[in-house]
């Protein structure tokens, strides 16, 4: 069983690509499955906001992913070739949203 965030698995085996064989789409947020320009990362100040926010934080990978689009823009390919692995988080109690804590 695919999580929700493969659904771009089931569109990409619906859609007609043109040759080039991958299509850009706009996206507003990606959630953890996400490969960014190491440049554009950075840029944007990376993940060196670790220490400022609480111990059982979430939503890490959504602040840093904001703050590269608000830069740069996102775009998504289709077929990404990625899927979610639904591994296990070392963060079970998460009360804070780095998002919230620190947007």
């Amino acid at each position: 069983m695919l999580h929700n965030a493969a659904n771009l698995v089931h569109i990409a085996h619906r859609t007609t690509l043109p040759q080039r064989g991958w299509m850009p789409y706009r996206v507003a947020w990606v959630g953890g499955c996400v490969m960014f320009r190491r440049r554009a990362l950075t840029d944007a100040g990376g993940f060196g906001f670790w220490r400022e926010v609480p111990a059982d934080y979430s939503g890490e990978d959504v602040l840093a992913q904001w703050r590269v689009m608000e830069r740069y823009g996102g775009a998504g390919i289709l077929p990404s070739g990625a899927v979610h692995l639904e591994s296990p988080t070392t963060i079970p109690h998460r009360s804070a949203d780095a998002f919230d804590v620190l947007r």
